[in-house]
Parts: C-alpha cells; sequence; structure tokens
C-alpha cells in the first residue's frame, strides 16, 4: 500500500499519520545511547527482543549504510518503539520514573547479551 492510501486508512479511523523526519537506521542508532543508558525500559516482549536481535547493518554499494531485518525478516515492532523513543526524547531528556506497583518490565536489555554500547553498535547495528 502506497504512503497516500496509508494516510487515508488511518484518517478513516480519526488517526493522523505522518511520514517519520529520520530513516529507521537513524531512529535505531539513536535509540542505542538510550537504551544502554537505561533511560527507557523495554517492554518484555520476546518478538521486540528478536527483531531488535535480528538488525543488521548493511552498507550499500554507494557506501551509505543502513539498518535492517534480514531478508523475510520483520522490524514493525522495533521500529515503532526507535520512533517513539525517538519521539519522547525531543521535549528534553529522557529519566525513568520511579515504578508504580509490580514491574511489568524484564531485565532483558543488550547488557543481558553481555555487550557493552560499542559492542553493540557492531554486533547489533
Amino acid at each position: 500500500m502506497a504512503g497516500s492510501g496509508r494516510k487515508a486508512e488511518f484518517s478513516k479511523h480519526g488517526i493522523l499519520y505522518e511520514l517519520a523526519e529520520n530513516t529507521k537506521s537513524e531512529l535505531y542508532l539513536a535509540m542505542v545511547p538510550t537504551v544502554c543508558s537505561r533511560k527507557v525500559e523495554l517492554l518484555d516482549s520476546e518478538k521486540l527482543k528478536t527483531e531488535l536481535r535480528r538488525l543488521e547493518r548493511r552498507t550499500a554499494r554507494n557506501g551509505r549504510e543502513s539498518i535492517d531485518h534480514p531478508p523475510r525478516g520483520s522490524d514493525d515492532i522495533a521500529n515503532a518503539v526507535a520512533g517513539v523513543i525517538w519521539l519522547a526524547s525531543q521535549n528534553g531528556p529522557l529519566t525513568m520514573p520511579e515504578a508504580y506497583g509490580e514491574r511489568v518490565c524484564s531485565e532483558w536489555n543488550f547488557y543481558m547479551d553481555g555487550l557493552a554500547e560499542e559492542a553493540i553498535r557492531e554486533r547489533y547495528w
């Protein structure tokens, strides 16, 4: 479905559809320091974890780098999460509020895979 078709479908339901200013590669790269510094907590979603782990960094013939899912893969949830983190960070620094009640997030993060931020960029992106 072309971009205008998506916009019309969302509009039918009262949802504003705007194209992101950044590419998904830019959103993923911007997300890494925010997640690694624990300024945000990711939902305990196996699908999200899988999509983030499977992202690949590629270099095109023209030298341009991109971060994307492997062939026949999916990154819809990872895209949405990266976009939300980027949008939230546009209104000033992010701070993690005190948890209210029972925590619903797991302790999984990139560090659980034994990686520092630089290694994350190399391995995942």
